[in-house]
């Protein structure tokens, strides 16, 4: 339609809103002068810079922030001429335009508008009357309050200075400018023309500064104009395919969660390198031929790389980008920033690593001038408010020109103030002194403690001194630990080594226990009116009995004796029956697939089971060559037993000896049987039994015994002389069962998976359930929300979370969980004694404190490894590397680091970790994110693959009814936007294994035409909704736009953002802040902000109907409705 129809309908709308609308549009210098940098044409509106346009647009999203405000300590020491020096700065701001800008929209677009003079006032405040103690305190708090003002781009000005009188000819000039007008060498150009300015006017001499050539502003048209250039397309070219692999996106150990809205809250940790050291690196850079920059730059990387497990490393580097001697001498914001991509794959040694960075360096410095700010939205990167796009971190070597030391007679010295802001994660800036050395990391303080940032910077000093002494060594192999924090880790967190004795096994234990109480209860099953009790000397004899007939069975130590038995005084009885005759039992729960049971007796050619007539259908038949044993019935333990004793066999047996073994569930699809001796399984219930300082009397039975977080519960209690609570079959799936068995028989000790618990917590009287004093949960991540829910309701019971793998034997490490720790991620504790934890990387160095890495098990309750998995047990027992004794250390699977307490936090599992779009994330923390949620019980949240070769996150939901935008609304306040599921499917319940975990494998496929983002076109649902589709397909220049596709998705960037926002002003006169496109990135979602208002909601959907009513008219239905409405 053409231009004219355009205004028409314009028009037309202005008369039936009786509003006005305003509208024009910027033209384009087409200045054809020679200079090489020519000026601008000063009656149109002045265009951004690439640089500028990126700040002006963060701005935007986030208005008021002081993170892009730097601030100086100026101190002049001598007789000051405080008007002059006021002079000067009015001279300076006069000579540079860019003093003198601030920011505004016109016609959709931002533009620079230039003062033609501003009155420049150096406000002066006197301290000098306070005591000589307090000045340097207070001078350091009217900087860091001037750091933290923030600027306003759009009303000015961006540069503040005021004098600080400190003493006698002593002052202090606090300087503070936005960095949209300003970058480090303008730093030496300001002060440098500050000395010839003050040295003249002092003298009541004219400037003898030369006029300026150019502006920043004409600097800025022209780099916009060579964007163009086949030059500056070759450049791009050139970074383009350095940036066209997936962009791996740096993962940094954090303290705190990265929040979707940051508010760049940040902090300075110094570091001095001693000059031995600095002169050393130094002879490195010169032996291998390069620079000083480059060599800390890979160390720099290598740091990055240890740090965070990535091989492919994304490096921020600002350089000045004034190559252009019309520039040189301009205050202005002309730095560029370099993307320096190193490859660390193959574990190359340090000087390998250098020479990759060495090549590249001298390739990304041909191409420097191609903008940061221009590459971005090339690439179409998917902007993330709680990160920067491409690069996180940043490392500089300061070399820009110095600032003078001297103005006239007066000495000055200038210091950087810490903001108390920081834009990415993490900045390392390096200075060459003449003492060394030295340098600070800036880092976000709203991810790391300063703790972290001080053993981060540990690590880099003790990585730089092993690389300047051994630069061959291979890059996994230099140090990042100092000797004292290596013992620390490795020794004093592991060092309780208490001697526990071996003279008598866990059966004999419990033997001489039931000795001394032959007629107290040990065994209860069910709830009063259907409940069984049974006496220490009842299962004292009958597994005496059992042994006896095992024994005359043909049983022989070694052997593996089957249980299949649902949870009963039986199973207990077989049990120690098994152990007494010198065998290892096997678990069997009658509930398994026969097949998998099959599995487990052709495993472990069984030589007998122990069962049921009832449970015989459950067990698979034997094939025609026999390759187990057949069965026992328990029933006939009376009938077979007349003519055996009730004393326990001669039986000889060592701690080596096999106690049980426990099937786990393998990554080939075959369970592994793990082998646990009698030694592991007396070292894990002695360690608890020392642990736990509450004797068991009543402990309540939740688990299958075919899981060995019954082992902790079964002998902890039978060592203890407890009672053992059972639920009767399917009793432990009824939480209200399971309280009325609490209530009945005082249990005292329980121990469950976190959700089972907490479901307990919700859902019981807290009377049926208030004789617990200790209750252990393990299996599953602990979430915070669980404290608050115990100690609320039994705020004398004690709380524990326990961790560990069957192949550990039962628990590796525990952690008390206290009222104080409510709202906070919950660790699962330091190692247990006689048990050591290392966390490793993948050639088996440890981490350093705060840094993850795979969790590895050594000591006493580590188990021989798998029955028949010889090539396996090798890859998962491997060689301890840090004992002296041979001892095999288990490599777990398991995430975890190590906090600055020695306390260990749990991350997930090694398999689990997927990257969506370029992100490492842990579908765990997604989980308990969206279990915050009141109405959803359970979750799990899996990674699919989609048709484009990318992953997608699906959360399974199990709640009566959920609103899905509702959801998301409250997810996208606690995760970023990768960390959203795009699709949700919700479930009346979720699949269980018989552990009580949720089946992952039994979850639904969603169906092929469930809808994700950008999957299914949603229509517009009201006028609202067909107006913002309308302003996104034409700006996008696209045919179409679902109200559930994403804006960036559809290669939306920040310029289009912009637009977006002025286009939803244009047409409902409503201010719509840039952040809200960044957080609801929908049509939908706009939508709704829009009318969130109720007061103005009614106008803009009247606005939005007018609209589509009018996009719909034919031009002589235009006509005619303009003549109806002017007549």
């Amino acid at each position: 339609m053409n231009e004219s129809i355009q205004d028409e309908k314009r028009r037309l709308m202005e008369l039936m809103l009786k509003k006005k609308h305003q509208s024009g549009s910027a033209g384009e210098n087409q200045s054809n002068k020679k200079q090489r940098i020519p000026r601008r044409d000063l009656s149109k509106p002045a265009g951004l810079s690439f640089a500028q346009q990126r700040l002006w647009f963060l701005d935007e999203l986030t208005p008021g922030n002081a993170a892009y405000a730097f601030c100086n300590i100026v101190r002049l020491n001598g007789k000051l001429d405080v008007s002059c020096l006021e002079k000067c700065f009015g001279e300076i701001v006069n000579r540079h335009e860019n003093l003198r800008t601030t920011f505004q929209i016109i016609d959709g677009a931002p533009v620079q508008v230039i003062a033609d003079s501003v009155e420049t006032r150096l406000p002066m405040q006197d301290i000098s009357e306070a005591k000589d103690s307090e000045k340097e305190n207070k001078l350091q708090a009217l900087a860091a309050l001037e750091a933290g003002k923030p600027f306003s781009l759009s009303s000015g000005p961006l540069i503040r200075a005021s004098i600080i009188c400190i003493a006698e000819e002593e002052y202090a000039v606090i300087l503070t400018m936005h960095h949209i007008v300003y970058d480090g060498w303008s730093l030496a150009v300001l002060f440098g023309e500050l000395k010839t300015l003050y040295e003249a006017f002092v003298e009541n001499k004219p400037s003898p500064l030369p006029a300026l050539n150019i502006q920043y502003a004409d600097f800025a048209l022209w780099q916009r104009r060579e964007i163009e250039t086949e030059k500056m397309q070759k450049q791009a070219e050139f970074w383009r395919n350095v940036l066209s692999d997936s962009l791996p996106v740096l993962d940094l150990p954090t303290d705190r969660k990265r929040s979707a809205t940051p508010e760049y809250k940040g902090a300075m940790e110094w570091f001095y390198l001693p000059e031995s050291l600095t002169r050393l690196l130094e002879v490195l850079a010169k032996r291998e031929d390069c620079t000083l920059y480059m060599v800390l730059l890979a160390a720099f990387s290598v740091l990055l790389s240890r740090y965070s497990g990535e091989k492919d490393i994304i490096v921020g580097t600002p350089i000045a980008n004034r190559n252009n001697q019309e520039v040189e001498n301009l205050i202005g914001f002309f730095i560029n920033s370099l993307v320096m991509r190193t490859s660390l794959e193959d574990n190359p040694d340090f000087c390998q690593l250098l020479e990759r960075i060495k090549i590249f360096s001298a390739e990304a410095y041909a191409n420097q001038d191609y903008p940061f700010e221009k590459l971005v939205e090339d690439l179409q990167i998917e902007r993330n408010m709680g990160q920067n796009p491409i690069f996180q971190t940043m490392f500089a070597l300061q070399n820009t020109p110095p600032p003078p030391k001297k103005i006239a007679d007066i000495e000055m010295q200038i210091e950087e103030v810490d903001s108390g802001t920081a834009v990415f994660d993490i900045t390392l800036s390096m200075y060459e002194t003449d003492e060394g050395l030295n340098g600070y990391f800036e880092y976000s303080s709203e991810l790391y403690n300063q703790s972290t940032i001080q053993n981060m910077i540990n690590s880099f000093e003790c990585l730089l001194n092993d690389i300047s002494l051994n630069p061959e060594k291979e890059i996994s192999r230099l140090s990042i630990l100092d000797d004292e924090t290596y013992k620390k880790i490795v020794v004093d967190w592991n060092s309780e080594k208490p001697e526990f004795s071996t003279d008598r096994l866990i059966f004999e234990i419990i033997e001489e226990m039931a000795s001394t109480r032959p007629d107290a209860i040990v065994i209860t099953t069910g709830v009063a009116s259907s409940e069984q009790q049974y006496t220490w000397q009842e299962l004292s004899q009958q597994a005496c009995k059992l042994a006896n007939i095992l024994l005359k069975k043909g049983v022989r130590p070694g052997d593996f004796v089957g249980i299949c038995l649902n949870r009963s005084f039986e199973m207990f009885v077989s049990i120690l029956g098994a152990m007494k005759a010198g065998a290892a039992y096997l678990p069997m729960d009658p509930a398994y697939p026969r097949e998998r049971l099959q599995y487990m007796l052709e495993d472990t050619a069984a030589n007998i089971i122990i069962t049921q007539r009832e449970l015989s259908e459950c067990l698979p038949d034997c094939p025609g060559e026999k390759r187990w044993g057949e069965p026992y019935y328990i029933e006939d333990i009376d009938a077979f037993s007349k003519d055996v004793t009730v004393t326990t066999p001669k039986v000889r047996l060592t701690p080596e000896d096999i106690a049980y073994i426990i099937y786990t569930s393998g990554s080939t699809g075959k369970p592994k049987g793990v082998l646990v001796s009698h030694g592991n399984l007396l070292h894990s219930t002695a360690v608890r039994r020392a642990y736990y300082k509450e004797r068991v009397e009543s402990f309540l039975l939740m688990s299958s015994f075919s899981f060995d977080s019954s082992v902790a519960g079964i002998f902890w209690t039978l060592c203890d002389g407890g009672t053992l609570v059972l639920p009767k079959y399917g009793q432990e799936r009824d939480i209200f069962e399971v309280a009325k068995l609490i209530d009945e028989h005082s249990v005292t000790h329980m121990l469950s998976l976190p959700s089972v618990y907490s479901l307990l917590l919700a859902s019981a009287p807290v009377r049926a359930i208030s004789s617990l004093k200790t209750v252990c949960v393990a299996g599953e991540e602990c979430p915070s929300s669980l404290l608050e829910k115990h100690f609320d309701t039994l705020p004398e019971s004690r709380l524990f979370n326990e961790y560990g793998p069957t192949e550990g034997t039962v628990w590796s490490t525990v952690y008390e969980c206290m009222p104080e720790d409510t709202g906070k991620v919950i660790p699962i504790g330091r190692a247990i004694k006689n048990v050591q934890i290392y966390i490793l990387d993948e050639n088996l160095s440890v981490q350093p404190i705060g840094v993850p890495g795979e969790i590895y098990i050594a000591g006493k309750g580590v188990t021989r490894g798998y029955l028949n998995r010889d090539e396996l047990t090798a890859e998962k027992f491997i060689e301890n590397p840090f004992s002296d004794n041979s001892q095999k250390m288990y490599r777990s699977g398991d995430i975890g680091k190590y906090r600055a307490d020695g306390n260990i936090e749990f991350l997930g599992r090694v398999d689990d970790q997927v990257k969506i779009r370029g992100y490492r994330i842990e579908p765990g923390e997604i989980e308990n994110a969206i279990l915050q949620n009141a109405a959803i019980t359970q979750c799990a949240v899996v990674v699919q693959g989609t048709e484009r070769g990318d992953n997608r996150l699906i959360a399974y939901v199990e709640t009566p009814q959920t609103d899905t935008e509702e959801l998301i609304a409250e997810l996208s306040l606690r995760l970023p936007a990768h960390m959203i599921p795009t699709l949700f499917i919700r479930l009346e319940t979720m699949p269980l294994m018989p552990n009580g975990k949720i089946n992952r494998k039994a979850l639904p496929e969603p169906a092929s035409t469930t809808a994700g983002l950008g999957q299914k076109f949603v229509e517009p649902k009201n006028a609202v909704e067909q107006v913002l589709t309308n302003i996104w397909a034409d700006l996008l220049e696209i045919d179409s736009v679902s109200t559930a596709d994403n804006f960036f998705e559809l290669g939306g960037h920040s310029i289009l953002a912009t637009r977006v926002v002025s286009g939803i002003y244009e047409n409902f006169d409503v201010q719509v802040a840039i952040r809200h496109l960044f957080d609801r990135p929908t049509v939908s979602a706009l939508s709704e902000i829009l009318l969130s208002d109720k007061e103005d909601a009614e106008r803009i959907m009247e606005t939005a109907e007018l609209i589509v009513q009018i996009d719909g008219l034919s031009e002589e239905e235009i006509d005619a409705l303009m003549d109806e409405e002017i007549g």
